[in-house]
């Protein structure tokens, strides 16, 4: 089988909306902005000839918050400054921290990313506690709660 393109999210993402427009942009590398710092990014598309090139710069290149956003971010420092097409808007990565950050004080960051063309298309539990293992649960834990149980109920 041979594949085109890649999509790929973290296993704490829940899809709220079809993410399908993302295949209609004409770029071979597209990512979602980071919480902080807004110029950096979050996720991106694998290909082999990347991974290859990653693996043998994992020795020389530094990584700004000790892991893999960090790292890749020093691979594509010029993220920020591409196009459009290869920068997905906030909804494609709207993250839970920036929830917390904004909702229970102003409407802010979270109802402008709800109010745009795209709207919320992931949720991305990025922050700790994982709603999965948290006793308490907020309004977005209780959104990914509800999806689980619906999961689990059609597993029967």
């Amino acid at each position: 089988m041979h594949l085109g393109l890649i999509f790929y999210i973290d296993a704490d993402c829940l899809i709220m909306q079809n993410p399908e427009n993302i295949f209609l942009r004409d770029t071979k590398f597209a990512a979602a902005p980071d919480v902080f710092p807004p110029d950096k990014f979050n996720a991106g598309e694998p290909s082999m000839k990347i991974f290859t090139d990653l693996i043998s710069k994992i020795q020389i290149l530094s990584t700004y918050d000790g892991g893999d956003t960090g790292f890749l971010n020093a691979y594509f420092p010029n993220w920020f400054e591409s196009d459009s097409e290869s920068r997905l808007p906030y909804g494609y990565n709207a993250q839970r921290t920036l929830y917390w950050f904004t909702i229970k004080r102003t409407d802010g960051y979270w109802k402008e990313v709800e109010n745009t063309k795209d709207g919320i298309i992931i949720i991305h539990y990025s922050s700790s506690p994982k709603p999965w293992s948290s006793q308490q649960k907020g309004d977005l834990e209780l959104e990914w709660f509800k999806y689980y149980m619906e999961s689990m109920s059609s597993l029967k």
